[in-house]
């Protein structure tokens, strides 16, 4: 996660001198995250996901998208990854909330959490549907 939040962090530097280039375009910020309880950390109310989105969104001006199943995931960390096991061995595709034109954007951002060490199902799903 760390080095996501590195990765991130260092482009939007690089490109910090673009900033024009975004001027005017219509922007996208498309983020699956997880709140509730985290390993090693305990509950928390927004997922670290969310929070990346946020400010992205804050930056370049544009419209948050929050990736959420319609059945939600167990709030608790165990109960969650046993589900998240479940789908990917079963190659499920959770249906999401809502849904987004894509094609209406001129750029889209997007990030995604991982449960069991992959791209969760729901996240999977999203881009499938795109």
């Amino acid at each position: 996660m760390l080095m996501s939040i590195l990765t991130l962090a260092s482009c939007a530097q690089s490109n910090h001198k673009k900033e024009n280039n975004m001027s005017g375009k219509k922007i996208l910020v498309a983020f699956f995250s997880r709140a509730g309880e985290n390993y090693n950390v305990g509950y928390i109310k927004k997922g670290n996901t969310q929070i990346i989105a946020e400010m992205i969104a804050a930056e370049t001006g544009g419209t948050l998208f929050h990736i959420e199943p319609v059945t939600p995931y167990p709030a608790g960390y165990d109960e969650c990854i046993e589900v998240a096991k479940k789908e990917l061995n079963a190659n499920a595709r959770p249906e999401i909330k809502g849904d987004v034109s894509v094609e209406d954007y001129d750029v889209i951002f997007s990030r995604l959490s991982q449960l069991v060490g992959r791209c969760s199902d729901g996240c999977l799903h999203v881009y499938r549907k795109a």
